[in-house]
């Protein structure tokens, strides 16, 4: 295991962890993740970052519909996780 740590959308907390093949994220960058592996134990879902992952660091704006990249950061951080490991 290389890293991990914990997705936040604003809404949840997901724990991840990297097997090796990831970038070292940095709090506050948005990231998009194509073929993860998720799993469930007592309730709670984490994510597996495998080989088969693909990772592209969000930094365009036209991404999100209109509103700045600082603005999505902002909502997401003022909303806060509401599941909390």
């Amino acid at each position: 295991m290389e890293q991990k740590g914990y997705i936040s959308d604003g809404t949840s907390e997901l724990e991840f962890v990297d097997w090796g093949n990831a970038p070292d994220f940095e709090i506050g960058d948005v990231y998009k993740f194509d073929s993860v592996v998720t799993n469930e134990y007592k309730g709670k879902i984490s994510i597996s970052l495998t080989s088969s992952t693909k990772f592209k660091k969000i930094e365009d704006d036209d991404i999100f519909d209109e509103k700045s990249r600082e603005q999505i950061i902002r909502e997401i951080e003022n909303k806060g996780p509401a599941n909390a490991f």
